[in-house]
């Protein structure tokens, strides 16, 4: 399978963004912060992703958020750039709970699996995937969910 790209403007703030399809390799939520599973090759070495897996010192090297959820293997859309987030609950960016306006995520590192975390002292191998709009559960969000601008790192 090729992957497949598209650009797109919101069409109400003009906030473009960027997706694309990929293979995730086992069930992914909508909101949740993906990684590259370099472990799979189903469609070449790089075109598979699984959620952040949390919980690590380090980090994970999130890229960007599934819009869809998938419940085994299969293909998933991948946000990777822009604005995410439509204040309904299950419609945030998973977050960890103190994640709040204006501040940098870095995916996993301390949350659950597919959460991104603050961008910290502690975190030493891990890239900013995103930034905060506003904190988590504000609105009506859950109390891990947020408003998030995905940061895009040029690899899709």
């Amino acid at each position: 399978m090729a992957i497949h790209k598209i650009d797109g403007v919101d069409g109400v703030n003009h906030f473009p963004k960027k997706f694309v399809r990929l293979h995730g390799t086992a069930a992914i939520a909508k909101g949740d912060w993906v990684m590259l599973d370099v472990s799979d090759s189903t469609n070449g070495l790089g075109a598979s992703v699984k959620k952040t897996t949390g919980g690590t010192a380090a980090g994970d090297p999130a890229f960007g958020i599934a819009i869809e959820a998938i419940t085994a293997a299969g293909v998933v859309t991948i946000q990777t750039a822009g604005k995410y987030g439509d204040n309904t609950a299950g419609g945030g960016a998973n977050v960890h709970t103190d994640a709040a306006a204006g501040k940098m995520l870095a995916g996993g590192n301390g949350g659950g699996a597919g959460t991104a975390n603050l961008m910290d002292s502690a975190i030493t191998e891990a890239n900013v995937c995103g930034i905060a709009l506003d904190a988590a559960g504000a609105g009506d969000y859950g109390s891990n969910e947020c408003t998030v601008i995905v940061v895009d790192q040029g690899f899709f």
